[in-house]
């Protein structure tokens, strides 16, 4: 079974606020097989609707990948979402 977890923004867990116009996102990936390597990620911003979306990304990247769509309004709350898909073929979300 593949799992994400310790999902942070700036190192932090669920923010309040942020000083950073541009937050970097990690997670860790957890599976009961061994071998197991992330081979590719998406995140989502939404507040609401879809602010952005990096679609598929090839990449074994998980620690501070930089945010880079529109810029963020303070005193708006925003949700993001990571899926991830690893070399075994399986895919995970974690929000």
């Amino acid at each position: 079974m593949l799992k994400l977890t310790d999902l942070t923004i700036d190192h932090l867990h669920n923010p309040i606020g942020l000083g950073s116009s541009q937050p970097r996102f990690s997670w860790k990936l957890l599976s009961d097989q061994s071998g197991t390597v992330q081979t590719a990620y998406r995140l989502q911003v939404v507040d609401g609707e879809k602010i952005w979306d990096t679609g598929r990304v090839e990449s074994d990247d998980s620690v501070l990948v930089e945010y880079l769509g529109p810029t963020l309004l303070p005193r708006t709350a925003y949700r993001w979402t990571v899926t991830v898909w690893d070399n075994h073929g399986e895919e995970t979300e974690a929000s």
